[in-house]
């Protein structure tokens, strides 16, 4: 079993989906085949592109999340026993794991390394690097597009306006996602939960509120508790949800909801906190108190850190409230 050539069709795929489930699932062949024949179209490289957030729509709730792993860990594994994923390792600088160093060694212990520091969700191991920027044509699209409105302004004359719109957006859903002001009630006061997230269209870390789209079928409330456990671990109870919100009404289409979230420190299940990543996300979860909010942003942002505008709305908001007396 080996994943299929750039070059092959969607029954190569199927039929790699169906050896893989049989191989690391134990599943039976009939089992395997059905769930692979939801691969319609799409040739390997659809397939290796696919976000874990695809698998779960294609594949169901059920299977998805496991085949999508299984599938990236597959890919990997592949990679780094080939050739060329050891000559790669093996010829780059000395890399950081966990305050050690390694440098040229035997390839076996490189290989294992290699997965080890490839896995690593902590964007200060890996500084993420962009390879390229051109214009994205619109046939491969798969989350945005460009759009041209033709329309007669309330003087009569037609104009044209150029914005983007998103993809992804439910047919049951009127909005594209969640964003969640999630809070801590500690002892010395509330603290806001934030994300530190490496953003390819900036080239830069981000600090963010949790966020994400929202899936078929799914509330706003109930995105939000989805999202928060996936990025941060914890477990919140949502408290109250705003009306639709526009991003950049002049830019594209995109809106979201807010949730007001509070996270219960004192349960169990808040102890530990465990981050449900997919492959493609690098976040760091941290708190902030939100009485020094807008100073600690400051900070933040003298060290090259890009503030979400979300973040900064929030920040600005405590301080005149505190100027106002509000």
């Amino acid at each position: 079993m080996s994943f299929p050539p750039a070059s092959a069709g969607p029954s190569a795929v199927r039929t790699y989906l169906t050896d893989l489930l049989i191989s690391k699932h134990d599943t039976t062949p009939d089992f395997a085949q059905e769930v692979a024949g939801h691969w319609r179209l799409g040739r390997p490289n659809d397939l290796r592109d696919a976000s874990a957030r695809y698998f779960r729509t294609i594949f169901g709730d059920d299977v998805g999340p496991f085949l999508y792993r299984t599938v990236q860990e597959d890919i990997k594994e592949q990679w780094y026993s080939s050739s060329a994923g050891v000559r790669n390792f093996y010829m780059a600088p000395p890399l950081p794991i966990a305050g050690h160093f390694i440098t040229n060694s035997d390839p076996d212990s490189i290989v294992k390394l290699a997965h080890n520091v490839f896995n690593m969700s902590n964007t200060k191991y890996r500084k993420p690097v962009v390879l390229s920027r051109c214009t994205l044509d619109t046939k491969e699209a798969k989350w945005k597009r460009l759009v041209k409105t033709t329309y007669r302004d309330p003087n009569g004359i037609q104009r044209t306006w150029e914005s983007a719109e998103m993809q992804t957006r439910p047919a049951d859903s009127d909005f594209d996602g969640v964003s969640m002001v999630a809070t801590l009630d500690r002892s010395t006061g509330p603290e806001l939960i934030l994300l530190k997230q490496y953003r390819p269209s900036l080239d830069k870390v981000v600090v963010e509120i949790p966020g994400g789209l929202i899936d078929p079928g799914e509330t706003a409330e109930q995105c939000a508790v989805r999202e928060l456990k996936e990025e941060t671990g914890y477990v919140g109870v949502v408290e109250r949800i705003s009306q639709t919100l526009y991003n950049s009404p002049g830019m594209g289409n995109n809106n979201f909801k807010l949730a007001y979230v509070n996270v219960d420190l004192s349960l169990p299940e808040n102890q530990n906190p465990s981050p449900e990543l997919e492959e493609e996300e690098f976040i760091e979860v941290f708190t902030l108190p939100m009485k020094s909010l807008f100073a600690d942003l400051k900070k933040l942002e003298k060290e090259g850190y890009a503030i979400e505008t979300r973040v900064v709305a929030l920040a600005e908001g405590f301080e005149l409230a505190r100027k106002w007396n509000l």
